[in-house]
């Protein structure tokens, strides 16, 4: 049993290095009608505008909001509340159209330089098909968080080509370190 699971697995190996003999032509990253262009939103510099917002699950502690807020003033930045914040819809932080709604917002609001999620959790996914793509794609901005807000960054990227940022959220450890990398 161990030689056919082994020979199975060297098979299998073999083919796999074979396919482009025979051939098949490998998509490129570049491909247009597959991939969108690379977007770069506009660095963020002191003064500037940062939404933040909950597309996900609830904010519990007001007081974790009160303290991201405040860290993001002391690094010299403008800072525009949602209302996701202090919504609840059962574990989420307000109705799917809601917080949809203010992700389309944020990215249409010219004030705003930067969008950063306020925690994770689940439901993003269930907002992916009410985003506006054409209008964020139209306003490029940094968008930040990490957990399921992925699904909305991988969702973002894919379909403008967005350049997006996996990292803290906002009721995250926002220690020195984190503060110095961010």
């Amino acid at each position: 049993m161990k030689n056919n699971r082994r020979q199975f697995i060297v098979t299998t190996a073999l083919a796999s290095l074979s396919i482009p003999l025979f051939g098949m032509k490998e998509k490129s990253l570049q491909d247009e009608k597959l991939y969108p262009s690379v977007l770069k939103p506009a660095a963020l510099k002191r003064g500037d505008t940062i939404a933040i917002s909950s597309p996900a699950g609830a904010v519990w502690e007001e007081e974790h909001v009160d303290k991201f807020v405040s860290i993001l003033q002391n690094l010299g930045f403008k800072v525009k509340r949602g209302q996701t914040l202090k919504e609840k819809f059962g574990y989420f932080a307000g109705t799917d159209e809601l917080r949809a709604k203010e992700i389309n917002d944020f990215f249409s609001d010219k004030e705003v330089k930067a969008i950063f999620c306020m925690k994770g959790g689940w439901g993003c996914a269930r907002i992916l098909d009410k985003l506006d793509y054409t209008s964020i794609q139209n306003n490029p901005k940094v968008i930040m968080g990490f957990s399921d807000i992925t699904s909305l960054l991988i969702a973002i990227n894919s379909k403008t080509g967005l350049v997006t940022f996996h990292g803290p959220v906002g009721n995250s450890g926002w220690n020195d370190f984190t503060v110095d990398y961010f």
